[in-house]
């Protein structure tokens, strides 16, 4: 049943990501502060928060098979959002763009205490 809600949970939080990135007519910074609110904002300030991290990648949990696949799809999709003019104006490839903000992200989110304060810090990165 856990591994179920965890299933249901990275599906609800993909199906957000992919509706935020793939707005029509909304600029990239929006849409990538979006799609990432929607994969790691969703329980910012919520007791479970600091905690879920660690949980979803503790070996123990056996969770990889779908956590893995689920943010090299957060990944992916946050890349394919950025338009080919984006990516050579910037000089890097979309997967390393991606995985930069996701990272920066990550980190971002453990230091606020709501959810309105870690979308700020993403708009500030």
């Amino acid at each position: 049943m856990f591994r179920a809600a965890v299933r249901q949970e990275l599906d609800t939080a993909l199906g957000d990501v992919a509706r935020c990135s793939d707005e029509e007519g909304v600029a990239l910074e929006r849409r990538v502060v979006a799609a990432l609110d929607a994969w790691l904002g969703r329980y910012v300030g919520s007791m479970p928060a600091p905690d879920i991290g660690n949980l979803l990648r503790n070996p123990a949990m056996q969770l990889a098979d779908m956590v893995d696949p689920a943010i090299a799809a957060f990944d992916a999709r946050l890349a394919a959002a950025m338009s080919e003019k984006d990516r050579r104006r910037l000089g890097v490839t979309a997967q390393e763009i991606a995985g930069a903000l996701h990272t920066v992200a990550q980190g971002a989110k453990y230091l606020s205490n709501a959810r309105a304060e870690s979308r700020e810090k993403f708009m500030a990165g």
